[in-house]
């Protein structure tokens, strides 16, 4: 029997699933097993190129390990009050997928929990196996308890919609092209807007006659997601390739940067300008940096 639970630790609001064992035959009881308090706070895909690592799912408890795989992940896709932790607290469970070609593939715990003092991660791969992968590996980061030092793993793999993990959300490109150079940079380049005076920063930004005529957001039903770039490729874009919702509620929009991300003075800025139904949960854009013909997008 399954019984999932949802419970406020440490400072965010996690899933805890606890899975209690079938009982045999003979009056034998379930081995104890508890629960393991897990807070979803990065995911997305590694940097194409870095090094493969057999079984690289693994328990963190060094701030020198996190910063190997903060590195690993990019650190455009772990927030940065998530770059460091303090490891007298908390320990950091990372799941990796194995190699894939598909760029909107995902992983995420489906279990986590200590079975007679040993402590047992289960994860769901969800996207499309390959036989011969590319290199495209998708990746989570959990918060844990102090207490989980090491972990066993397992994992199985689902094609969508199909998951149990996650579900997907429709993305809609309201708006796409290059900003003049003449465009004042922004801090936050790309963000999630949920409201007029988010949207006025960003709408003064767009050139005139690239929104649809008489556009205006209703954010009691929508969020937008704004993605912004500095380069020196003429041709280079910004697309979106999945949203994702996981168990938690929280949102991941994977996105592609599709062009030479070399940087001297920028001569182009290209920009996309997406729309996704209303979410109130934490959105996390996660970035994939594709060059020509390797790009998993298309402008069109």
């Amino acid at each position: 029997m399954k019984s999932t639970k949802t419970s406020v630790v440490l400072f965010l609001s996690v899933l805890v699933t606890a899975s209690c064992g079938g009982g045999g035959g003979g009056g034998n009881s379930p081995p104890p097993s508890t629960g393991i308090n897990t807070a979803l706070v990065a995911s997305g895909s590694v940097i194409a190129g870095v090094e493969i690592i057999p079984n690289a799912s693994r328990v963190i408890s060094t701030q020198a390990e996190l910063d190997q795989f903060v590195g690993r992940a990019g650190a455009l896709n772990v927030p940065a009050e998530y770059r460091s932790v303090n490891f007298t607290l908390n320990s950091v469970l990372y799941v990796e997928g194995s190699g894939d070609n598909d760029p909107s593939s995902s992983v995420r715990i489906v279990d986590a929990e200590t079975v007679n003092g040993v402590n047992m991660v289960s994860t769901e791969i969800c996207g499309i196996p390959a036989s011969n992968p590319s290199g495209h590996r998708p990746f989570a980061m959990y918060i844990v308890p102090a207490s989980i030092r090491t972990a066993m793993f397992t994992s199985t793999q689902h094609s969508r919609p199909s998951c149990i993990t996650v579900s997907d959300i429709q993305a809609t490109r309201v708006a796409a092209g290059d900003l003049p150079l003449s465009t004042p940079p922004l801090v936050s380049p790309t963000r999630v807007i949920r409201n007029l005076s988010e949207w006025s920063a960003i709408a003064s930004r767009i050139p005139v006659g690239a929104l649809p005529a008489g556009y205006a957001p209703d954010f009691t039903a929508v969020t937008l997601i704004y993605l912004e770039g500095s380069d020196n490729d003429p041709s280079s874009y910004m697309r979106i390739i999945q949203v994702l919702r996981s168990v938690d509620n929280s949102v991941d929009a994977a996105y592609e940067y599709c062009g030479n991300t070399i940087v001297m003075l920028p001569t182009h800025l290209p920009y996309a300008l997406y729309s996704v139904p209303k979410t109130a949960g934490t959105v996390r854009l996660n970035i994939q940096v594709h060059a020509p013909p390797n790009c998993a997008t298309t402008a069109q």
